[in-house]
């Protein structure tokens, strides 16, 4: 999994792969996103929704935050992953 800071919270990104680490997640060094968003989302690679939704839940975000992931996720790295993780301006004052 990749963890992406795609607002302009400093350490989001950190942030959260440590919190999903420390559930049990694996997962990559974190990333900054290649544009900033207003909503944080959970992008899964094919089989890997029950995954995204759970990863979801853990960080309170809706179901309706979870998409397929394509190539118009804002992060250079997204490809290759199971789940990319968006971090957007919503979870700057969550984190």
């Amino acid at each position: 999994m990749l963890v992406a800071n795609n607002s302009n919270g400093a350490g989001l990104a950190a942030h959260y792969s440590t919190l999903l680490s420390g559930q049990g997640w694996d997962l990559k060094p974190p990333v900054d996103g290649t544009s900033k968003v207003a909503s944080s989302a959970v992008y899964y690679a094919s089989g890997q929704k029950p995954a995204a939704l759970a990863i979801a839940s853990a960080l309170s975000l809706n179901p309706s935050a979870v998409h397929p992931l394509t190539t118009s996720v804002p992060v250079t790295a997204a490809s290759g992953n199971d789940v990319v993780v968006v971090i957007g301006a919503d979870l700057v004052d969550a984190g």
